[in-house]
């Protein structure tokens, strides 16, 4: 959040401690202002840490794709919303296994990894 952001929302920026474990505690008006639940994502960027709520009700744009599966496979009414959400709830692990993945592969010292190693389906 930019200063001006912050603006927006009256908050000036604040010096927070970090404990010995590399924790640190939110501000209570970031938290509620930025609508955190039990998730955030970290992310360097300029020598900063950009800290950002995770919103489980965010579109991940698989929704389509889930819906068009459920949907061939036959799904319709409550069945069809029970398993949606059920899939939907898988994304983020799923995303998550496949970067670890690519991390992994990337890693290698092999000089020839290509993106085909990387997200092939038979590898």
């Amino acid at each position: 959040m930019s200063i001006i952001e912050m603006e927006k929302y009256k908050m000036k920026p604040k010096i927070i401690s970090v404990s010995k474990k590399r924790q640190i505690t939110l501000p209570i008006e970031y938290f509620k202002a930025l609508n955190i639940s039990n998730e955030v994502e970290c992310i360097i960027q300029e020598n900063c840490i950009i800290i950002k709520p995770v919103n489980d009700n965010e579109d991940t744009g698989f929704s389509e794709y889930i819906l068009k599966d459920l949907i061939d496979e036959g799904y319709e009414g409550d069945k069809l919303l029970s398993k949606f959400k059920e899939r939907k709830s898988k994304i983020r692990l799923a995303a998550k296994q496949l970067i670890k993945e690519a991390d992994k592969i990337a890693e290698d010292s092999s000089p020839y990894t290509t993106m085909g190693d990387i997200f092939d389906k038979e590898g």
